[in-house]
């Protein structure tokens, strides 16, 4: 993620001196990852999607690699 917000390599020599600005600017964004592995039941996806935009003030939801979580 951090190289993607960079738009740069990480792992160049010169970038070991902008690495701590691009984390602390990247910090600033409201972030939040649900720990879900596998596959889980729906009801408790959508139960916990509803409680994370309730709590968070959540405005925008990406679900990625669905297939993992619907066998």
């Amino acid at each position: 993620m951090l190289a993607q917000y960079s738009k740069k390599k990480l792992i160049n020599k010169d970038m070991a001196e902008k690495l701590p600005y691009i984390i602390e600017q990247f910090e600033y964004y409201p972030l939040y990852f649900m720990n879900f592995y596998g596959s889980t039941p729906v009801d408790l996806l959508f139960e916990t999607l509803d409680y994370a935009v309730y709590t968070y003030d959540i405005q925008f939801i990406c679900i990625d690699n669905m297939q993992f979580m619907l066998s």
